[in-house]
């Protein structure tokens, strides 16, 4: 995915946004974007809290989709998709639609700094924990609506 903010293409803001988040309980583990682990030693869903059970690392947006591309006038930024540690159920819901995530700008000014590049001129590396500063990532199911928490 490409978003060039010299251009304000603003036709998929709310994609664009869900690379924002930080990581959820993984991480990368080398420049491939296949290539990612949980973290810590007892693994938590980060939806629903479970702690027992089968564990996947989640891409959101899809790994399908890509990593964004962010062309701003400070540089590009490339920036892979966040990623979620979650149990067999809500990844199972998350892929059969009945679950989703959005990322919520605490401002406009906070969606402007991170679209325009600032944030990373200003030392932010991708997914960085400091992100949480900025918004935070909803999940929604069954017509209710939560954040996700680590």
């Amino acid at each position: 995915m490409i978003y060039d903010a010299r251009r304000d293409s603003h036709d998929s803001l709310d994609a664009v946004s869900l690379y924002a988040s930080p990581n959820f309980s993984a991480r990368y583990t080398a420049d491939s974007i296949s290539s990612t682990r949980w973290e810590g030693d007892y693994p938590k869903c980060a939806v629903c809290g479970k702690s027992n059970g089968l564990f996947a690392v989640h891409h959101e947006p899809p790994r399908s989709k890509g990593s964004l591309l962010l062309r701003t006038k400070m540089g590009q930024f490339v920036v892979k998709p966040t990623l979620l540690l979650l149990c067999e159920q809500c990844h199972g819901d998350r892929h059969d639609g009945r679950l989703g995530f959005r990322w919520e700008w605490k401002s406009d000014g906070d969606r402007e700094r991170f679209l325009s590049g600032r944030l990373f001129a200003d030392g932010y590396s991708e997914h960085d924990p400091r992100f949480g500063e900025h918004g935070r990532l909803m999940a929604a199911r069954n017509g209710s609506e939560w954040e996700v928490r680590q």
